[in-house]
């Protein structure tokens, strides 16, 4: 009996059996019209700052972090990245190569702060919702996965883009949800269908949610990034034409002229003669 099931179990043990969908919910299932592969953010300067939280580790923040990066540099931006360690006491800090702009010959120097970025792009992740149930696990076991198991987990990433004095310009939150599927007559049902009746692009048994989920993230980053560079610039314009004029001091008041005494001119260092002094006839 044992020999004869051997074969069963290597088949379980070896198999994928894994069936994982993709569902977008908040803010990932609207559709963007920025291409993520355009120069949008050419001649910027971003720093992505990845923060670590219970819905990513040190090591997650620091690999979504060089996502980030080349993400963006792919749209012609000069990216900085950030991911403090989950004690808060340092920061793993990568700078951009060439941050420096040199002049032309004939033109002035310009030179960037390095420290002053255009946009700072936060991001943190946090998990929202999971259901792993052991019933589940129990009867997938007990009927040799024949029943699935499924485990879901609802996951959110927050972001908030600023500019280089810490003005808020965007702030959204996006989430996704992944349900997973393990049960070897379930991946079996879904691998036919994929062969048979499903798109490739639609097939539920490779990875098309990974790549699924990438294209939303991508696009929606891209765009939020985009929408953040056009408010910066309405707002500067807004800030030169409202630029408040310096009003005029007000004239001086003079003061009055100071009473001269009799017989002094005011205009001339010249004495007068006194006025006579009224006549005694005089009533």
């Amino acid at each position: 009996m044992l020999r004869s099931s051997l074969p069963l179990v290597l088949v379980l043990a070896t198999a994928p059996a894994c069936v994982t969908v993709y569902q977008p919910v908040t803010a990932l299932q609207r559709p963007f019209t920025v291409d993520p592969s355009a120069p949008n953010l050419s001649g910027l300067r971003v720093l992505v700052r990845c923060i670590p939280s219970e819905g990513a580790d040190q090591s997650e923040s620091d690999e979504l972090c060089q996502n980030m990066s080349q993400l963006y540099s792919n749209q012609g931006a000069k990216v900085d990245t950030e991911v403090p360690d989950e004690e808060g006491i340092g920061v793993n800090r990568t700078e951009a190569e060439g941050g420096d702009e040199w002049a032309q010959p004939g033109q002035a120097a310009k030179v960037k702060d390095p420290t002053k970025p255009d946009l700072i792009v936060e991001l943190k992740a946090r998990r929202v919702h999971g259901e792993n149930s052991p019933v589940l696990w129990a009867l997938c076991i007990a009927t040799f996965t024949l029943v699935p198991a499924i485990t879901e987990a609802t996951f959110a990433q927050d972001v908030m883009i600023r500019d280089a004095e810490g003005f808020l310009l965007v702030s959204e939150t996006l989430q996704a949800r992944f349900i997973r599927y393990f049960g070897l007559a379930y991946w079996g049902i879904n691998g036919l269908l994929d062969l048979i009746v499903r798109p490739k692009d639609q097939w539920l048994t490779g990875n098309n949610h990974n790549r699924d989920f990438s294209r939303d993230f991508h696009g929606q980053m891209s765009q939020l990034a985009f929408h953040a560079v056009m408010r910066q610039r309405i707002l500067q314009s807004f800030a030169d034409e409202t630029d408040p004029v310096r009003p005029e001091a007000p004239p001086a008041k003079q003061a009055p002229p100071a009473k001269q005494p009799p017989g002094k001119l005011q205009d001339s260092g010249e004495r007068l003669p006194p006025p006579p002094p009224p006549s005694s006839g005089s009533r």
